[in-house]
């Protein structure tokens, strides 16, 4: 159960989806720390193997968190136009060789719920949690 609602709450807001997409749901900012959305299925893919010497940017958290935030926007919204529903870690391999615990320390996750509230993407109700453009 999430934090912060009660069955009652849950089972409400489980009857609003359809087909088991939450589109009347947006998580409250206030517990998507502890929100199931870093789970990864075992369909997802598994990053590059790391080089010898070590990857080039070693901090790529860091590096994330210059980008601009419509930037990075745009570079999810344009992957997730295939219609493919996907975790936050398969997007963060496809789309950047980062994983969800690396890219979840940087704006990806405040701009993933962002898109969720303006209606631009949805997200699956039950774990794990995968991410798709509303259509």
């Amino acid at each position: 159960m999430r934090a912060g609602h009660t069955r009652m709450e849950i089972e409400a807001l489980d009857s609003q989806r359809i087909d088991g997409w939450g589109t009347a749901y947006v998580v409250p900012r206030e517990v998507r720390e502890g929100y199931t959305h870093l789970i990864r299925s075992i369909e997802d893919p598994d990053r590059s193997p790391r080089p010898e010497g070590g990857r080039e940017d070693r901090a790529p958290h860091l590096t994330m968190k210059r980008q601009p935030k419509r930037e990075l926007e745009r570079q999810m919204l344009k992957h997730l136009d295939d219609g493919r529903a996907r975790t936050l870690n398969r997007l963060a391999v496809e789309l950047w060789d980062q994983n969800a615990c690396t890219v979840f320390t940087t704006q990806v996750n405040d701009i993933l719920w962002d898109l969720v509230e303006r209606g631009e993407i949805e997200h699956s109700m039950h774990a794990p949690i995968r991410f798709r453009r509303v259509r």
